[in-house]
Parts: C-alpha cells; structure tokens; sequence
C-alpha cells in the first residue's frame, strides 16, 4: 500500500454503524409489544455491539482490514440493492399479461426500432454529412422522444376508447 492513500474516514464507518445500529435496537427495545421481542431487541443490539468491537479491533490490524471492510461494503451495497428492488416491487402495481403484451407491442417494439434507425441516421450523419457526434446525437434523440410522446399518447387514447365502449357510452 501507498502511504497517504487511505481515506481513514472509510475505516470508521463500519464500526459506527454497527454501534448505531446496537443503539437503536436498546432504544427500541423497551418499546416493543411482548417480552420476548424484547430480548430479542437486547440480543440483536449485544449482537451488534460485538460486531462494531471486531471492527473497531480490525482497525488496528492491517491484514485483516481490506477482507473484513470488502465484506461489510459488498453486503451493505447487497442490502441497498435488495431494498430498492423490494420497494419498487411492492410500490408500483403488477401489469397483467395482457397489458404487459400492449405495452410491448404497441409502444416498446415501435420505440426499440425508432431508435434503432435513430442511431442509424445519427451515424450517417457524423460519418458522411461531417456532422459532429453530439449534434448528430442530440437531433435523433429528440427525434425518438417524440415518437415515444406519440406512442404514448396513442396508447393512451386506445385505452379511452376501450374504456369507453366497456361502460356502454
């Protein structure tokens, strides 16, 4: 290792954390419902405690600094990962198969292909028209936005109609 090129700040967060994590779980603990959630609260936070004593103790040994530090920041990025995709998941309504088809067929093959020939014409145009890449970039792009601004709209006076001739109006 150089020396100088450590951020030491980084060194400390792991520990930190779990000795907040430890806090919260003491403070929470009296609040909870039954006794054994209780202990349990009480055993997650000596749990977390001895966690941020191993960490603070790796702090003082340099060889096994970088495995426990990749561990702790692989799993939190793990466990970052996982609650965007659980919320997401549980925030915004299922399509049905048949929606899922619509949207495929009617807007997202359509929009895959205006792009396609959008990258295209970008492409001729740098190449042989001596456009520069960003001009000639920007200009398709726009272009396929406002075909996906059509789609869209398309798509959504389909579904008036249909929701229309459903009620019998």
């Amino acid at each position: 290792q150089i020396p100088g090129t450590r951020m030491e700040i980084l060194d400390l967060i792991p520990p930190l954390f779990f000795l907040a994590l430890a806090g919260y779980c003491v403070l929470r603990a009296p609040r909870q419902p039954v006794a054994v959630q209780k202990v349990f609260m009480l055993l997650v936070a000596g749990f977390c405690l001895l966690l941020a004593a191993a960490l603070g103790w790796s702090l003082t040994s340099a060889e096994f600094l970088p495995a426990i530090h990749g561990a702790f920041w692989f799993l939190a990025k793990v466990f970052v990962y996982i609650y965007a995709f659980l919320w997401i998941r549980f925030t915004f309504p299922r399509y049905r198969f048949d929606q899922l088809m619509n949207l495929g067929w009617r807007i997202l093959i359509p929009l895959a292909l205006t792009n396609l020939v959008g990258v295209g014409v970008a492409l001729v145009l740098h190449s042989a028209r001596g456009w520069g890449l960003f001009p000639a970039f920007l200009l398709t792009t726009l272009a396929t936005l406002a075909v996906a601004g059509f789609l869209v709209n398309e798509g959504d006076k389909r579904l008036k109609v249909v929701a229309v001739g459903a009620n019998g109006e």
